[in-house]
């Protein structure tokens, strides 16, 4: 809603994000202004984010200038850290990272909730979250014209559909 308002706001929460990427691909959940950093990764978000606002400013440049940096970030997901059993599905590190403490399943500590470890699981949200950070870089890489970042995330997204249905237990 602010890219509509403010749009140098808007691409500066994004910018500010990517400042924090590490050579991995690594983007930092929260970071600080006084440079802290939480030290767990980004929800994957960013890419629609970028994409929206590009939609209410039609900015290109910003796309050029983000695109390689969220290519990258939406990789690190598939690395062995966040994918510990290699099956291309990642897992979340902690329940904090998802934005939502207090989800039965895997809250702590509390009577109303079962503690599951969330890092142990693979998770539905996860697997859309990632859905739609590639069809963002899948638009993203028709505005810029790149064929070999459209078909890696076409790829990508028909594989994470694929994943998501096998999830689904109509019984």
């Amino acid at each position: 809603v602010i890219a509509s308002i403010e749009p140098a706001f808007a691409k500066g929460i994004i910018y500010n994000y990517l400042a924090t990427q590490d050579d991995s691909g690594f983007v930092d959940r929260q970071p600080g202004l006084g440079g802290q950093r939480q030290g767990m990764m980004m929800m994957p978000i960013l890419a629609r984010l970028t994409w929206m606002i590009y939609q209410q400013t039609e900015d290109a440049q910003f796309l050029t200038d983000t695109f390689s940096k969220l290519s990258v970030f939406f990789k690190r997901w598939f690395n062995h850290d966040f994918d510990k059993d290699g099956d291309a599905i990642p897992e979340w590190q902690s329940e904090r990272q998802t934005g939502y403490v207090a989800f039965p399943t895997f809250a702590a500590g509390q009577a109303w909730g079962q503690g599951a470890d969330i890092s142990q699981m693979e998770t539905p949200d996860l697997i859309a979250y990632l859905i739609s950070e590639a069809e963002a870089l899948q638009s993203i890489a028709d505005v810029l014209d790149d064929k070999t970042g459209k078909k890696y995330f076409t790829d990508q997204l028909k594989n994470l559909e694929k994943q998501l249905k096998e999830f689904w237990d109509g019984d």
